[in-house]
């Protein structure tokens, strides 16, 4: 496992937890399986907004 491999927990169709996990881009991804995607929004009573950019070597 290197600094750059992205492991993923595994959930099944109901996303429940199966315990396993796979790394990102694994050709042997197990049909009926899935992984979490989340994404938050932080924003202050003011209005201003927490950014972040994904690093440059990342995909999307």
């Amino acid at each position: 496992m290197t600094s750059d491999d992205e492991w993923w927990d595994v959930v099944d169709a109901e996303g429940l937890p199966t315990g396993d996990i796979y790394r990102r881009g694994a050709a042997d991804w197990p049909s009926g399986r899935f992984h979490l995607i989340v994404a938050v929004c932080v924003q202050r009573e003011d209005g201003a907004v927490l950014l972040t950019q994904r690093a440059a070597n990342k995909e999307f």
